[in-house]
């Protein structure tokens, strides 16, 4: 006879509880809760649930009028309908709630057996007695489980939980029906939203490989179907930071338990450290410490979302300040843009949003926006120069020991920076001492010092937006490429960074071609004309924030009336390294006008494999684009 053996173990329990047993295949899961129940020693209750993470499956008893799904992304299947083989020949475990689902127990499927000694549930092994739980001796509960609880097999038995106890209670030895031929039945059983979008997106993929489909109509009628979505009244989620967390592959959560400086995380299992994760980032201090860098306007999008108690479909624009939040745990985004805190957060949140702490960030989040300035445009710079940027804000004017007081309330994982003999310094470059070939490379220029809006709309957009010439670009970039506007602004950043360091217009080429974004030939004078007033006017690191055009214009004239070439370059200087020069690459730096002819003029210099890459990642050139 088929069966399986299960160990059950009660969650939040040390030393855990649990109990191995075998129970006989060809039931259901409301005959299995009833089981459960028994060995578990939990009075009956038709208040029970089965959860399979990894499926998307919940299985509780049919309701009639009651809404079924509970979860955006959890189908719901009926218990009595539904056989335990269909799930437990290809699930490893599962989550049985008992007792109206406030008492939890972690089942694992640790194998199937072919041919079942017993025709009963039996137990084989249970932990001792604790403090909290008293176990029923093995051999009083496995007679028990053989006289009540004997399996006979015939026609499926589909009646539910209440139908199947108030029939047990009337026979002293009534036992169950199983089926050897087990057919679950579907009418009962919903759909959740994720499982209907994923089934309506991959019947539309396959419409538009037969060219079946009308894109524009499509279209047109996916943003009115989102439209009636949003009018309707919105229903909670019930999101858990916990649930959030397992959706993440391991080698995720390995990252963030390193940047919560979580000991002997690594010999976790998933569950665990999901666990260990959620108990951490829901400390208030770590709440404090984790939203200390988000600006003003990223906190209104978030009290908006907490005081949307059911969730809500946002706006592009507050969507990606909320994005910041569900980067650290604290907000679910599902896959259709609907977005709710869920309410553990939002509790740890009343307790800590007071007005010393919002007086803290905004200072704190201020000066990691000017560090991240300093990184994008100097590498290096006098600590006097970085207090200079962070004065010039309207309501920020702190004396020198009041801002190095605030460098330090930066986390320290997130701080892009450190301080080394009175000079803040991007981390990355300070390794090997770097930042000194940076510093020679940059020598004799002045610091060009931002104004807050300029600072403010580098972290808002990662690229100068307001500028002229970049809007002339993504103008560009929209009406002769047909780039959509999320796309357009990935596209932007990624031009920014290319162009800021320097590097050659072949590199930007393939750089776009990689993204999809190639230019075609009949506009690309057109590009080629737009991208040299782009590289004239980008902020470079090599003039330490100063524009190649400034950089002409601060210069003296030659005696016969030109002005002098400006050719910008990475950071660091040709022959600047310490690295042997043969196992350099002579790369292209740079592409601009030589003077104001607008005549191309290319840059060349040595690169070795230990450098920063050109590109800006802050990776290694031989991990980056010098990869062979």
């Amino acid at each position: 006879m088929k069966g399986y053996q299960l160990k059950a173990v009660i969650k939040k329990t040390k030393p855990p509880m649990w109990k191995r047993f075998q129970i006989p295949a060809g039931i259901t899961f409301a005959q299995l809760s009833i089981v459960l129940e028994e060995i578990l020693e939990q009075d009956h209750t038709d208040r029970y649930e089965f959860e399979f993470f990894q499926g998307h499956v919940h299985l509780r008893e049919w309701r009639g009028k009651e809404k079924a799904t509970t979860k955006y992304d959890f189908d719901y299947k009926c218990s009595a309908d539904t056989f335990i083989d269909l799930h437990f020949d290809k699930e490893k475990w599962f989550t049985f709630r008992a007792e109206d689902y406030e008492l939890e127990y972690r089942v694992t499927i640790e194998k199937c057996l072919e041919d079942m000694e017993f025709d009963f549930p039996v137990i084989i092994k249970q932990t001792e007695h604790s403090q909290t739980q008293k176990w029923t001796e093995l051999e009083e509960q496995n007679l028990n489980l053989k006289k009540l609880r004997t399996v006979k097999y015939g026609e499926p038995d589909y009646r539910s939980h209440s139908e199947i106890v108030k029939e047990l209670e009337k026979k002293v030895t009534a036992g169950l029906q199983g089926s050897h031929e087990a057919v679950s039945r579907e009418e009962r059983n919903e759909k959740s939203a994720f499982t209907l979008l994923n089934e309506f997106a991959q019947q539309f993929s396959k419409m538009i490989e037969n060219k079946e489909i009308d894109m524009e109509k499509i279209n047109m009628l996916m943003g009115q179907n989102r439209e009636s979505i949003q009018e309707e009244e919105p229903e909670s989620r019930y999101p858990k930071v916990k649930e959030q967390l397992l959706y993440y592959e391991k080698k995720d959560l390995w990252k963030m338990a390193e940047e919560l400086h979580l000991l002997r995380y690594k010999s976790l299992t998933k569950d665990d450290l999901a666990e260990k994760i959620k108990n951490e980032i829901l400390r208030p201090s770590v709440m404090k410490n984790r939203m200390l860098i988000l600006q003003d306007e990223d906190m209104d999008a978030f009290e908006e979302a907490i005081r949307s108690d059911c969730g809500y479909y946002p706006e592009e624009a507050s969507m990606k300040r909320l994005e910041k939040f569900f980067n650290i745990g604290y907000l679910v985004i599902y896959r259709d843009d609907y977005v709710e805190v869920p309410d553990e957060v939002v509790k740890i949140y009343q307790r800590i949003n007071t007005t010393d702490f919002q007086t803290l960030r905004r200072k704190v989040s201020w000066m990691y926006e000017c560090l991240r300035i300093t990184n994008y445009f100097y590498t290096v710079a006098p600590v006097r120069i970085v207090y200079r940027m962070y004065r010039k804000r309207q309501g920020y004017r702190v004396s020198f020991d009041e801002f190095l007081e605030i460098f330090k309330q930066v986390p320290e994982e997130r701080n892009p920076c450190l301080i080394c003999r009175d000079k803040i310094i991007d981390k990355v470059a300070f390794k090997n001492d770097l930042y000194l070939n940076i510093e020679r490379s940059q020598e004799g220029k002045e610091f060009y010092i931002p104004d807050p809006e300029e600072v403010l709309d580098y972290a808002e957009h990662g690229y100068p937006s307001q500028d002229l010439h970049y809007q002339k670009l993504k103008t560009f970039l929209r009406e002769k490429l047909g780039i959509k506007s999320g796309d357009t602004e990935d596209l932007m950043r990624l031009i920014w960074n290319v162009t800021t360091w320097g590097k050659s217009m072949s590199f930007l080429l393939d750089e776009l071609k990689d993204y999809g974004a190639e230019i075609p030939d009949d506009v690309f004078e057109q590009f080629e004309s737009i991208m040299m007033d782009v590289n004239n006017n980008t902020r470079m690191h090599i003039y330490r924030g100063h524009t190649p055009l400034e950089i002409v214009g601060s210069m003296a004239p030659h005696k016969d009336g030109q002005q002098p070439a400006v050719v910008p370059m990475c950071s660091m200087a040709a022959g600047m390294s310490k690295e042997d020069a043969s196992n350099a690459d002579d790369i292209t730096v740079a592409l601009m006008p030589n003077r104001m002819s607008g005549e191309a003029a290319g840059a060349h210099r040595k690169i070795y494999p230990n450098d920063p890459c050109p590109c800006g990642s802050g990776k290694k050139y031989k991990k980056c684009c010098g990869r062979k």
